[in-house]
């Protein structure tokens, strides 16, 4: 706290708001004298004490400024976080194509191996890396036509799911919150877009 009863003398409160000013230096740390030089300002204005107002709303606007240079500087550094996500998207995408290309060219290889091997009778070719080799795999069911399937063996699945639409639908319309809800408000911060100019 800049300041803990009305017992501290102004001249002192002030000297005490300057040096916490000069140790601050994130947002954070700004906010919180704001905060306290609010009501340090209110304090004195029950004081009745002008001078001491004035240059508590001098040192505050000073604060404020400080405030908007800080946030200048976070809108950069949000820009290139944001920058850096859109990125690691693009190369993200770039690798999952380049797997799957290298996926199916190994599968190309091996199924022509198979078709080669298979066309000479073979099962194996041994070679000092290691045997290429046809193995027989566990069978595998396939389903011709699902509507000639026996009811034993089709198995029911029930899949229960919160409409949380249809629930906003209803609060919005009658302003009841149904039963095992509640209406969870929040905020998120808006970080402006670079500009072509700016960029």
């Amino acid at each position: 706290m800049l300041y803990k009863s009305k017992d501290i003398k102004k001249s002192n409160l002030l000297n005490y708001i300057k040096e916490e000013r000069n140790v601050s230096t994130t947002l954070y740390d700004l906010t919180e004298q704001e905060k306290e030089i609010k009501a340090a300002l209110q304090e004195l204005e029950e004081l009745e004490d002008k001078e001491a107002v004035e240059r508590l709303v001098s040192i505050n606007d000073l604060i404020n400024a400080e405030i908007v240079e800080k946030a200048e500087g976070i809108i950069y550094i949000a820009r290139d976080i944001e920058s850096d996500i859109s990125t690691i998207d693009d190369e993200i995408k770039r690798l999952q194509a380049l797997k799957k290309r290298k996926q199916n060219a190994y599968d190309r290889l091996k199924n022509m191996v198979k078709s080669c091997l298979e066309k000479m009778g073979r099962k194996k070719i041994e070679t000092p890396f290691g045997n290429l080799t046809i193995r027989k795999n566990p069978d595998s069911i396939k389903i011709i036509d699902e509507s000639l399937i026996p009811e034993e063996y089709i198995k029911t699945e029930v899949v229960k799911k919160v409409d949380k639409k249809k629930i906003k639908e209803w609060l919005k319309e009658t302003g009841e919150v149904i039963c095992g809800t509640e209406v969870v408000s929040s905020t998120s911060l808006l970080v402006p877009r670079a500009k072509k100019g700016d960029e």
